[in-house]
Parts: C-alpha cells; structure tokens; sequence
C-alpha cells in the first residue's frame, strides 16, 4: 500500500512540475495570440469581447530553461538521477548559460555531477590557459 501511495505522490509531483513548466511557457508565449484569435471568433460571431493583452517581456531563453527543468524532473521521476539537494546547482543546471548557447537539452548527470566535484584555483594551471 505505500508503494502505491509513493508512486501516486511522485506522479502527482510529476504532473504538477510538467503543467506548471508548460504553464508559464504558455502564458509567456501564447496566451496574446491565443486570446486574439478567441477574440476574432467572437467578433465573427458578433460577440462583443475586448481582449486585454499581457505586456510581458518574455524571458532570454525561456523555452530552454522549461525544457531543461522538464527533463531533469523526468530523470528524478523515472530514478535515473537523484533528486538534486542543493537549489544553488540545480539553479545553475537549469540557467547554465553555454549550455543554452550550445544546446541541446542537458541531462541531469551530465552536468550536475560536475557541479559536486571540488574545484580549486591553481595560478600555474591559469597562466597555462591564458597563453
């Protein structure tokens, strides 16, 4: 009976992360359009609706940053990866700025895994890569 309850909590979870990624990328993107055309039909229709329009900024790569987000609560879901502890990687795996330059879709272990390994600063190492 909890593996039941687990597995329909964790596809609750599911759900709820792809609607609301979706969500946003909707209302970002299409919700002006979608709401102009309802309100073509209507006149067509000879019902008086004004649309109001969002006059939001759409975000630098907000596509990406759903789909990154998508895929990495995928790979939780299906156990494939570890749910992330640390907000301040995950942050950084789903807004990794030369992954959206260079694409594809990331997933998670590729990236994250990097993230965990202790890095220190060597000036022999720096002077070698500036020359």
């Amino acid at each position: 009976m909890a593996s039941t309850d687990s597995a329909r909590l964790r596809r609750m979870y599911l759900g709820l992360s792809l609607v609301s990624n979706l969500g946003i990328l909707c209302a970002f993107k299409y919700f002006n359009f979608a709401n102009g055309n309802l309100a073509a039909a209507l006149h067509w229709l000879k019902i008086d609706y004004s649309p109001w329009v969002l006059a939001w900024t759409l975000p630098v790569g907000l596509s990406f940053h759903t789909f990154q987000s998508m895929a990495y609560t995928i790979e939780v879901y299906k156990r494939r990866y570890p749910a992330e502890r640390s907000l301040p990687h995950l942050a950084l795996y789903v807004v990794f700025y030369p992954q959206l330059v260079a694409g594809p879709i990331e997933r998670p272990h590729n990236l994250l895994r990097q993230l965990h390994i202790e890095h220190r600063f060597r000036m022999r190492t720096f002077d070698r890569a500036c020359s």
